[in-house]
């Protein structure tokens, strides 16, 4: 039975960057053996994070949403405050793009701690209500009369 465990130690922690930190071992004892230590390297890789874009839908005819994404697989209680370059999510889709489902996808983002996986999301665009605004009458004298419709004055002589 050894007398005397060695340690191994090494200037990386849970906290350390992507990189080759170097291994060593000293101490240990023991009445029969002598020790022979050789340095080893520890490698710390890229943690993956998946980027996922969230669902959104809208009216037709109305502006596209903010995309947004949300991400799992942070290391260290990390946030999304922490990316080189974050990913971008985008949709081909316009204001007088039909109703229908269009997908979101991100793409780039660059870090050094993390390697991207993407997970789409989904834009519904919905029907836009058929109903029409009531016309407001307004006398401003016998003679004339002003109707106000979609923000427009049509003038009505008699």
């Amino acid at each position: 039975m050894i007398n005397s465990l060695p340690t191994a130690t090494s200037p990386a922690t849970l906290t350390s960057n992507v990189g080759a930190y170097a291994i060593t071992a000293a101490g240990g004892s023991d009445d029969n053996y002598n020790f022979n230590y050789v340095a080893g390297s520890l490698t710390i890789t890229k943690a993956l994070l998946t980027a996922t874009v969230d669902n959104q839908s809208k009216t037709y005819g109305a502006v596209n949403p903010a995309f947004t994404i949300s991400y799992s697989g942070f290391a260290n209680s990390e946030t999304s405050s922490v990316l080189d370059t974050p990913p971008t999510a985008s949709a081909a889709v316009t204001p007088t793009s039909p109703v229908g489902t269009y997908p979101i996808t991100a793409t780039g983002g660059l870090d050094n701690n993390y390697l991207f996986s993407f997970s789409s999301g989904t834009l519904s665009i919905t029907k836009k209500s058929a109903s029409q605004p009531r016309p407001l009458m307004q006398a401003t004298s016998i003679a004339q009369r002003t109707i106000l419709y979609n923000n427009y004055q049509h003038f009505l002589n008699r």
